[in-house]
């Protein structure tokens, strides 16, 4: 056991830090209350997810910005009725990144990239991480999905998705007729999802990389699944437009 006073280790049946002369009664109490309040917390961050309209509903549209010099990525989130219930924000932008976006340009694929999905009252509700070139070609095509709290969840491998475990819950299948679409199936063949590339003007489609992309999920997804969802659309919009 160590004080939490002044970090030095305490010796066995001691009444007292032999370094600081805290009080081994008050350090068990500093303790308790540190792990209260943790909890707290991530009680606190689970209950926002659960009011999260992001996170609650099955049809929404994701709309790539345009930003100036392009050095970050951002999306907004909308529901059908046009109100914007969520976001997706580059984070984390070095110098470096900076200057891997002069050289690679609009090439996601080929750089480190971590995305913070907000929810409509900012809360982050998942955040996804890609290693750049630099970490292999074998880690390009592999996106780690994190929650709020920053639990890994899961893992986008190559259009597979993987659970904490490596044991495989669902796959992308890319559609082109009718309509340009994804959809991500379970591991029994059933769908969870459609993700729909929309059109998104002849300005922005001609000029620019910036797309749309219509989600509907079925049936009562958990909110671990929904994530995973999210980041397929992602995933979806960084290799197959953004390359």
């Amino acid at each position: 056991m160590f004080c939490i006073n002044c970090g030095k280790k305490l010796l066995d049946n001691a009444n007292y830090c032999s370094y600081c002369g805290k009080a081994v009664d008050d350090i068990d109490k500093m303790m308790s209350n540190q792990t209260s309040k943790e909890n707290t917390l991530t009680g606190n961050n689970e209950n926002n997810r659960r009011k999260s309209e992001l996170l609650n509903v099955n049809s929404f549209i994701i709309d790539e910005k345009i930003t100036a010099f392009r050095f970050t990525e951002s999306y907004k989130i909308y529901n059908d009725s046009g109100k914007i219930i969520g976001a997706i924000q580059q984070a984390n932008i070095s110098g470096s990144a900076k200057a891997a976006r002069i050289f690679l340009g609009s090439r996601k694929s080929l750089q480190s990239i971590q995305y913070d999905i907000t929810d409509e009252n900012a809360n982050v509700v998942a955040v996804l991480k890609k290693d750049g070139i630099s970490a292999g070609f074998s880690k390009l095509n592999t996106i780690e999905i994190l929650d709020g709290d920053k639990r890994r969840i899961g893992i986008l491998k190559n259009g597979i998705l993987l659970d904490t475990e490596d044991n495989q819950v669902g796959t992308i299948h890319h559609n082109l007729f009718p309509t340009l679409n994804y959809t991500l199936k379970d591991i029994s063949g059933e769908d969870l999802a459609v993700i729909t590339k929309k059109w998104n003007g002849i300005g922005k489609e001609l000029f620019t990389t910036a797309d749309k992309y219509h989600v509907e999920m079925f049936g009562n997804l958990t909110q671990e699944r929904r994530v995973l969802v999210l980041a397929s659309a992602i995933m979806i919009d960084m290799f197959f437009f953004e390359v």
